[in-house]
Formats: C-alpha cells, structure tokens, sequence
C-alpha cells in the first residue's frame, strides 16, 4: 500500500468516525413513546436510555394491584429499551456494511 492509499483510507475511517458520532447522537436524543394498559401508563423515553416522562391516567390510581402498576411499569419500559437497540442496531450496522472486519 502506498503513501496516497494509506491518506485516503485515513480519510475515509475519519469521516466514517464523524458519521458514526453524528448517529449516535442523533439516536440519543430521539425520543420513543410506548403507551400500557389500554392508554392508562405512557413512558417517554431517550435513545440513551434516560426516561423523560411518566404519565399515568388517574384510572391508574383506582386500581388497588401495586403490582398491576409495577408489571406495567416494566412491560412498557423493557418494550422501549427493546426498541432503542433495535433501531441502534440498525443504524450502526448500515453504517459498518461493506468493511472487511
């Protein structure tokens, strides 16, 4: 490999490292919505995982199984979490298709 092939692969993983932080940022801060139990709990939640919002219907409150709450709780949040790495998965592999590794 010469000087000139060596330069222009450089510049290819440094624009490549450039779009590769441009997406994860992007998928960061995207924001995905799930809603449970027919509408009564929504989890709003970032890309990086942090959970923005909580909102619970006061249909909710009526309910006397905590533990109702609490599976609900974790369904909509696993379910969400889910979806982040799947959609993290794809973006990452979209941009690392075609390279020898």
């Amino acid at each position: 490999m010469n000087p000139a092939q060596l330069q222009q692969m450089m510049q290819q993983a440094q624009k490549m490292q450039k779009d590769i932080e441009k997406k994860q940022k992007k998928l960061e801060t995207k924001e995905y919505s799930q809603t449970a139990g027919g509408g009564v709990l929504e989890v709003v939640v970032l890309g990086s995982k942090e959970i923005k919002t909580i909102n619970m219907n006061d249909e909710l409150f009526d309910v006397e199984d905590k533990e109702m709450v609490q599976d609900l709780l974790i369904t909509t949040l696993n379910s969400i979490f889910s979806e982040i790495d799947k959609e993290s998965d794809k973006v990452m592999g979209e941009l690392t298709k075609g390279l020898p590794f």
